[in-house]
């Protein structure tokens, strides 16, 4: 459209200009004159032409270009949300990792903190005794403010029986408490229930033993219910021993009696303050 509107300028111009010369006296040099005119107009037309045609090359590549920058731009907008998402996803698997970790070091601490606390710390020792071969044993342990003694007294074949003591740690010094007074008031009834129950089990076991062997030890024998004061107490490594002696002769002292043992981590919710 706008190379059409120069040329019919031009053409105009042209046709006006012919129709002026032609009333003029010298009419060569007018023709001369003319005739440069047209050479320079189309000249002009020329470079006229060769400016649009650039100027629509330059419109054409500055499209190109911007079309390619706009792709380049998306493609980079892109790469930057996938690599944001990337970082995201493993940060975020980083800190559930590490958190784990966390989780479980404090559950390995506090598995060696109870693991710790439930330590005993055992001493046995022994003494002559007069007159006899064998010697009276001890064995004193201590768990956080109770202390445990036994003490074991030999028979002439080197046979022991033992009794026991308990007592309460109170800053340096220690004294003597029952048995009862070992476990939680609160709990004493539900302790010695339970406690009874496993009594009754391995006397069971002991009898049925002593029956297999042909043993009149039980004979009459009649199964009964123990008070705190009728068993004997004593830590030991890692557990809390309770035993009962059936008052049976000398002759059938190795079914004389049960060792009930309970899990020290399981005793510790009895224990007194």
């Amino acid at each position: 459209m706008l190379k059409t509107f120069f040329i019919s300028i031009f053409l105009i111009f042209i046709q006006q200009q012919l129709l002026a010369q032609l009333f003029t006296p010298n009419k060569k040099e007018q023709i001369q004159e003319l005739s440069l005119r047209v050479d320079s107009l189309f000249h002009a037309n020329d470079s006229l032409k060769a400016h649009i045609l650039f100027q629509d090359s330059v419109s054409l590549l500055v499209s190109a270009q911007k079309n390619q920058l706009a792709q380049q731009l998306e493609t980079i907008e892109a790469v930057q949300a996938s690599l944001r998402n990337e970082l995201i996803t493993r940060y975020s698997d980083s800190i559930q990792q590490l958190t784990a970790s966390v989780n479980r070091l404090r559950l390995n601490i506090d598995s060696l903190n109870f693991i710790n606390s439930l330590v005993v710390d055992c001493e046995e020792t022994s003494e002559e005794i007069p007159g006899k071969k064998f010697e009276r044993l001890f064995k004193t342990c201590s768990f956080k403010n109770h202390r445990t003694m036994s003490i074991g007294e030999p028979d002439y074949k080197g046979r022991y029986s033992y009794k026991y003591n308990l007592y309460k740690l109170l800053n340096d010094s220690s004294v003597v408490i029952t048995n009862a007074e070992f476990i939680k008031e609160t709990r004493r009834d539900e302790f010695i229930a339970i406690l009874n129950v496993r009594i009754a089990d391995e006397t069971k076991k002991v009898v049925q033993m002593a029956q297999d062997e042909k043993s009149k030890c039980f004979d009459g024998f009649v199964f009964k219910t123990y008070t705190y004061e009728e068993v004997g107490i004593q830590f030991n490594e890692g557990m809390v021993e309770f035993t009962v002696s059936f008052g049976l002769p000398n002759a059938c002292m190795p079914y004389d009696g049960v060792l009930i043992a309970f899990p020290l981590k399981e005793m510790v919710p009895y224990f007194s303050e």
